[in-house]
């Protein structure tokens, strides 16, 4: 009766252990699947191809997320994309007139930067430039062009007709006794 003992542990033993290392894998796979379901969005790499004129951004975010991108400086949009069924995602334009310096990538409320690699090797440097000021408007009351002067004592003002200061009155006064201002 002590050999089928020692089978039976020798058997849990063996079947622990066949249980054991294919659970490894399974967890780890299970661990790799979740990857790109989480919240957050990431930028893996955000670089300029010189040799191939090509700007080019990859990332992850949540599966089948839209992911906005952007001029991290000037906020101007780049483009949107959509992330895959594995959360990946990835954004290429070839011969752009501009590249940013540094991108930034949005989705769910979540967002990430990063440099853009060898941007300063495209013609001209990286930058997508800053939005034209808006014009001041001269009689609103208001900074429009946000330089610290409002209205009439804004430079941009001084050939507007609402700034400009009517010239002297010319005429004398012709009733000097009526009690009226005449002139």
């Amino acid at each position: 009766m002590q050999t089928p003992t020692r089978w039976t542990r020798l058997a849990t033993l063996l079947c622990a252990a066949l249980l054991c290392t294919t659970a490894l894998p399974a967890r780890a796979d299970h661990h790799d699947h979740h990857h790109g379901d989480q919240a957050s969005v990431k930028i893996d790499k955000a670089r300029y191809k010189q040799e191939k004129d090509r700007f080019e951004v990859k990332g992850t975010a949540a599966k089948e997320a839209t992911v906005a991108l952007s001029d991290s400086e000037s906020g101007a949009a780049i483009a949107t994309v959509t992330a895959d069924d594995e959360g990946k995602w990835k954004y290429e334009e070839r011969h752009p007139n501009a590249i940013p310096c540094r991108v930034r990538a949005e989705s769910n409320g979540q967002s990430d930067e990063r440099h853009v690699e060898d941007g300063d090797h495209f013609p001209g440097g990286c930058g997508l430039g800053t939005p034209p000021p808006t014009p001041e408007i001269c009689d609103d009351g208001v900074d429009n062009d946000n330089n610290g002067l409002t209205d009439c004592a804004d430079p941009a003002c001084a050939n507007s007709s609402f700034c400009q200061v009517p010239p002297p009155a010319t005429t004398f006064e012709s009733a000097c006794n009526d009690g009226q201002d005449n002139d």
